[in-house]
């Protein structure tokens, strides 16, 4: 362990790296450079310095003026002065409270963090009055894809709009609903066809196949996309 300890320092090394003349004519050089590399490696100094910087970038490990820039940096706006909680702890957690700015989440954890106070939020609207005494209905809808006229592949907007007015069923869950309208429209990049439903009867199952027949002819089908979903 010592001798590890010992050739970790520049000025231990300095007599065997340099030529054999000099080491036998002129020991005076010697004993200069290694007192040289001595005083680098004290603390404070180059090499020390340079020797520990990922010991720096720890915030558990950094010394107290490396811990101030920490401060500065990622607590700017925060008043330090009022800070009662751990400034380590919270240098590490707060890029959570950046991404959750202005959230309830992060409101707490700011006032716990500078005032060690727990508090509750409270918004006017729920006890606000409500003038509209009107009937409201949450409408339901189901995303379809792979549609199909008489067994053949239909990607136009004309064949969805063949689902309007028609009664669709579950082939496995035997669900049943009326579409009321239909509805096209890209998701990132990915086109959704959805129906939207009234008179639902049951649980469509994600996958399952549905169909309805709109005339004596014309037999459409299509693959749930997703499970009947809120809006």
């Amino acid at each position: 362990m010592a001798n590890t300890i010992s050739n970790n320092r520049i000025s231990n090394l300095v007599y065997s790296q340099l030529p054999f003349f000099v080491r036998n004519d002129h020991s005076n050089f010697i004993t200069f450079i290694e007192k040289y590399y001595e005083y680098l490696e004290q603390n404070d100094k180059v090499i020390n310095r340079i020797k520990n910087l990922q010991r720096y970038q720890d915030i558990d490990l950094t010394e107290d003026e490396f811990a101030e820039r920490f401060y500065s940096t990622f607590l700017k706006y925060i008043p330090q002065k009022d800070i009662l909680a751990d400034k380590k702890i919270l240098i590490k957690h707060i890029k959570d409270f950046y991404r959750a700015k202005g959230t309830e989440k992060a409101t707490k954890f700011l006032l716990r963090a500078l005032y060690d106070l727990e508090i509750d939020f409270y918004y006017p609207k729920k006890d606000i009055l409500r003038t509209s005494d009107g009937k409201w209905f949450i409408q339901k809808s189901l995303r379809i894809t792979d549609t199909k006229i008489a067994n053949i592949s239909n990607s136009n907007l004309s064949g969805l709009e063949r689902y309007i007015g028609s009664k669709i069923i579950g082939n496995t869950s035997n669900s049943s609903a009326l579409v009321e309208k239909v509805d096209r429209f890209f998701e990132q990049g990915t086109q959704i066809d959805e129906l939207i439903l009234s008179n639902i009867n049951g649980n469509f199952i994600n996958g399952e196949l549905i169909y309805t027949i709109t005339d004596t002819t014309s037999f459409i089908s299509s693959n749930v996309f997703v499970e009947l979903s809120i809006q």
